[in-house]
């Protein structure tokens, strides 16, 4: 073992950092944190997509799954993700194209246990043949979820304009077609490929980084103890013939394409291939270059766009490296209907932009400007979770110099020259432009038929030649439009880092120091304002972060407002949107969305410039009240745009979405706010923003390098803006009154509904447990057994039936009520898989029965040092105690309360939560569950609500005794491996439906009307655990 090379750091870093390198060539990063209360660690290897073999594309994605499913000293399939789970920890992996990542985190006093599992991945995997079949089912399911993603579809179909003979052009995340069908059709052997596929991990081509609270000394013996053990294989980085090889087919240029997309976006996207970031870490040209494309302001690409009402958003960046030499760098902007019909003189404003900065040369003022905020984001940027940093790092320690592996994030060498040769790579001879638009926007006509079919994911394309006279004008623009020119100086770019005095003693949590009581009817000026804070004494860096919430009943009041509320929201956006964007890039945030009760403004940065950003933000916000014509069909055209996208999203988030509708008695569905949004005129939101201000009250909860003085100089801005027209407020409109569903007890509650997004074939169930409204207590024992059923179900729905790629057991938090719930999402009948999560219920009572002392104990103890986690940022530690004043609590300390109520927890109060809330055989329990129908099992959702309408809607539930779906081959789960410990789910005998019986079922039909028949519980009554 010896020392490569000491690392640079931050500034405000307190951990330490060492990269030893191990006898067998294995490089590795160390961590030391004393204080950290979550251990994690990270190993990236030189192997990816492309040494895929060219028989078997997706191997190595393939590969990356089969990794997680035993090995020689650990065979059980559950071993490594149930001590995870067992110790308050996760993990993940993926597959780029020339790396493979896998990634842990674990409560720190586990570490060493974790490390141990953790390297036998490397040192001796199993592929099981039973493995490698199920498996192969996860991989298909991970494929068809990726067909309903935009960003993914895009990419695989750039696949098809890459140069054949680069593996880019390959198809590499794999499905069944590519690792089961064709190989067996070509008598190949997958799982053979999967033992030879191991030669490329190899010690010297990895890179390990380990984070924990030990000694460095001490974290380097564990490494050497648990990761000297992984083979040199005699490989070093690889040769690759396409490393040089430039990636795009330049036959495919010039040429117009229009790909139908899933989303309800009009999108121009102009891809460039340039050098990539990697090999020039330090100049870093494409941000440089990024920075002005991308830039929002006067001047800019964007301002001119919009201002002509052609695009609504632009991005820039670099979006895929190929390679350590070649990367994609994206242009994509958000087109209205007026600019796709100018699409050709969008494209041409962007390469006049482009001629611009040429025409300019290299400037001092951008550079300072970008290499300034970079340095300040580096040196002061808030610390990372430990999970995502030790991913970063061992991935760092493989793409540049050990001691860069931090700081390969500044821009430390200026080279105009090598900013002029990715500009000059940045031509329409050298791009790929296409127009993604969806077949459902009617405002556009497409000028070709989109008759051409992608390689792999089937996408519909047309394609049109670019007259070269059109091309040679975009090279070399006659004119520069005027109002096109480079940014102006960044008034919030910070230059001082002064702390605030701290007061004596500082408090621990939040203090109310500013509370106006309601107006009272007769006065016609006041805001009721509540405002906390907490000036920080543990970060100790310059910053501050705030949310402010404004609220008024009128947002809550109906689907129609609720829908109003959003269009007004995208409107505060857009009139915000020119300092939003000057703060953003003088590393200040800025978050505006709508929330429950009107709109939330999140700000957070250093503190010098942010007091300043949020009284402009204030101020605009108060001084929008009229939006013009133009604007309000821009913002409602964006807000029907982001409800249809919605509908697009996993069909496990609309099962999701259907219980919390069902449960809560004023929130209302997507559908209902869809319903509305096609009726909204212009004076409607006229009038809505007209009620909105007559009613206002808000929140402000500011904290960090703040102090009190400056937080009530906030208030009085937040009263004078809004004092103007803001009248009397009904008494019982103070508070929104959060009410939820009192489920009946001993029925199982099921919402059928087909799936909103009609491109999935996947159905979705959720089964939600409700327990009752939140009380130290009920969290405790919810969370405990949260913390053992979650690498039981994975292991068992998502290892072993190979129910869906999404799987997942986890707490249910609606406003002040809590439960639990169980989420399945694949190709499966939604009905078998909701039969196949009642087994799984009733195979966990003798699991309860007989879980030991000791495993007990455990879990407790999981959740004790999870709650004994302090918040890593000062950005967590605002959203923590946000959630407190935003539900009416206030409980700054709920944690502690918690932790006390962990240590009483037995036996007994984990066997009675079960047999009263959770057991198939429990009279007392309360379910309700939603059913989302794929497009190919609809047939059985149009049966109910046919027989519903057939008997006049009588009642909005159909009552139905069904049996159980039964596994198909009637198998069980045993252990592999009796004596591994810790390993919950190779005890679990999962039952088959006949094992249960038949069970009674109520179909809610229309749950709107259903909620309305039952009684409530106020989020902040004095209900008790016992009385639920």
């Amino acid at each position: 073992m010896k020392e490569l090379a000491k690392v640079e750091t931050p500034n405000n870093t307190k951990s330490e950092y060492r990269v030893i390198e191990l006898d067998n060539g294995l490089r590795v990063m160390l961590v030391s944190d004393p204080t950290a209360e979550q251990s994690a660690a990270s190993m990236d290897c030189l192997v990816g997509q492309f040494n895929d073999p060219e028989e078997i594309p997706g191997l190595a994605h393939f590969t990356e799954h089969m990794m997680f499913l035993g090995t020689e000293k650990y065979p059980d399939e559950g071993s490594y993700a149930g001590y995870l789970s067992d110790h308050g920890g996760s993990c993940n992996a993926f597959t780029t194209l020339e790396n493979t990542n896998f990634s842990f985190d674990v409560c720190s006093s586990a570490l060493d246990g974790a490390l141990d599992r953790f390297a036998q991945f490397f040192i001796k995997p199993l592929f099981t043949e039973s493995a490698t079949g199920r498996e192969l089912l996860a991989v298909e399911s991970e494929d068809q979820k990726g067909r309903t993603s935009d960003l993914i579809r895009f990419w695989i179909f750039l696949k098809d304009l890459a140069d054949p003979s680069h593996p880019v052009s390959n198809f590499a995340s794999g499905n069944v077609h590519t690792l089961k069908n064709n190989p067996e059709e070509k008598g190949i052997c997958v799982r053979d490929y999967l033992f030879e596929f191991q030669k490329h991990y190899s010690s010297r081509t990895m890179s390990l980084c380990v984070y924990g609270k030990e000694p460095l000394d001490k974290l380097a013996d564990m490494v050497a103890t648990h990761f000297t053990s992984v083979p040199d294989k005699g490989i070093t980085v690889p040769e690759n013939t396409w490393r040089d090889h430039y990636p795009l087919n330049l036959n495919k240029t010039k040429q117009l394409y229009y790909v139908q997309s899933v989303n309800l976006h009009t999108r121009l996207h102009i891809t460039w291939c340039v050098e990539s970031g990697y090999a020039f870490y330090k100049s870093k040209p494409s941000r440089y270059l990024g920075f002005l494309l991308g830039h929002e302001c006067e001047g800019s690409i964007l301002h001119l766009l919009k201002e002509r009402n052609w695009a609504t958003q632009l991005v820039v960046g670099d979006t895929l490296d190929i390679s350590a030499v070649y990367n994609y760098m994206e242009l994509q902007a958000y087109l209205t209907a007026e600019g796709y019909a100018n699409r050709m003189e969008v494209i041409s404003l962007i390469y006049q932009y482009i001629a611009m900065i040429a025409k300019n040369g290299f400037s001092e003022d951008v550079w300072n400007e970008v290499t300034g905020t970079s340095a300040i984001d580096y040196h002061y940027s808030d610390i990372p979770s430990p999970f995502h940093h030790v991913t970063n790092c061992s991935t760092n320690l493989n793409r540049f110099p050990a001691e860069h592996a931090l700081s390969n994030e500044l821009m430390t060498v200026k080279d105009p020259e090598m900013i002029d040769k990715v500009l000059s790579s940045m031509t329409p001879d050298r791009s790929i432009i296409a127009i993604r638009y969806c077949t459902q926007e009617k405002s556009i006509s497409i000028p070709v038929e989109t008759n051409l079919t992608s390689r792999f994911y089937e996408d519909k394309f047309g394609v049109v030649d670019i007259p070269e006279e059109t091309i040679e004008s975009w090279r070399n623009p006659p004119t520069i439009d005027p109002k096109l020119f480079m940014p102006l100086p960044n008034e919030f770019v910070p230059n001082s880092f002064e702390m605030v005095p701290k007061p004596e003693p500082t408090p621990r949590q939040p203090e109310l120091i500013y509370s106006e009581p309601a107006p009272n009817y007769n006065k016609s000026d006041a805001v009721e304002v509540k405002a906390w804070h907490w000036h920080d004494d543990v970060y100790g860096n310059p910053k501050i972060q705030i949310n402010l919430q404004i609220q008024s009943p009128a947002s809550y009041s109906s689907p129609r407002n609720r829908a109003l509320n959003r269009v007004y929201v995208e409107y505060l956006k857009d009139a915000t949107n020119t300092v939003s964007y000057y703060a953003l890039m003088g590393q200040l945030n800025l978050q505006l969305r709508a929330s429950v009760d009107g709109f939330d403004v999140a700000v957070g940065g250093f503190s010098q410039k942010l007091p300043i950003l949020l009284t402009k933000i204030i101020e605009l916000i108060a001084a929008s009240r009229k939006p013009s014509r133009e604007q309000f069909e821009t913002c409602l055209k964006t807000t029907k745009q982001s409800i249809f996208n919605r509908k697009k999203n996993q069909v496990v988030n609309q099962a999701s979405e259907t219980v919390a509708v069902a449960c809560h008695m004023t929130r209302w569905s997507l559908l209902d706010i869809d319903y509305e949004i096609d009726s909204i005129v212009y004076d409607d939101l006229l009038n809505y923003i007209n009620l909105f201000s007559q009613h206002v009250s808000a929140t402000l909860l500011c904290i960090g390098n703040i102090n009190k003085k400056q937080c009530l100089d906030i208030v009085d801005i937040i009263k004078q803006k809004y004092a103007s027209g803001c009248g009397p407020m009904p008494h019982s409109f103070h508070q929104h009154n959060a009410r939820v569903v009192k489920l009946p007890k001993g029925r199982n509650m099921i919402i059928p509904i087909p799936t909103y997004n009609t491109d999935s074939t996947d159905s979705a169930v959720e089964v939600c447990f409700q327990v009752g409204v939140q009380s130290p207590k009920v969290i405790a024992i919810i969370d405990v057994f949260a913390r053992l059923c979650e690498s039981l179900f994975y292991s068992e729905m998502r290892t072993n039936e190979q129910l869906g790629y999404v799987v997942a057991s986890s707490v249910r938090k609606y406003e002040l009520s809590e439960g639990f719930r169980l989420v399945i999402q694949g190709q499966r009948d939604p009905w078998y898989m909701y039969s196949r999560i009642w087994c799984f219920v009733a195979a966990l009572e003798p699991f309860v029965q007989d879980l030991s002392t000791s495993d007990l104990n455990t879990l407790i103890g999981s959740e004790i040092e999870r709650r004994h986690n302090k918040a890593k940022t000062l950005k967590k530690q605002l959203d923590q105690w946000w959630k407190s004043i935003e539900t009416h609590t206030c409980e700054f300390n709920w944690n502690e309360r918690e932790i006390d109520e962990l240590k009483k927890i037995t036996k007994d109060d984990l066997i009675e939560f079960f047999d009263r809330y959770i057991s198939v055989k429990s009279k007392r329990r309360r379910t309700i569950s939603a059913l989302v129908y794929g497009t190919k099992f609809t047939e059985e959702v149009n049966e109910l609500q046919q027989e519903w309408r057939n008997t006049a809607g009588t009642s909005p539930i159909i009552t139905r005794k069904r049996r159980l779906a039964e596994r198909t081959d009637a198998a069980t789960v045993a252990p592999n491996n009796p004596d591994e410990k810790n390993n919950a789910s190779a005890q679990l005998k999962l039952s088959n439906g006949s094992d249960i019986g038949p069970i009674t079922v109520d179909y809610v039909l229309s749950y709107g009307e259903f909620k309305l028949t039952l009684p409530t519980w106020e989020a902040w009554s004095a209900l008790h655990y016992q009385d639920c």
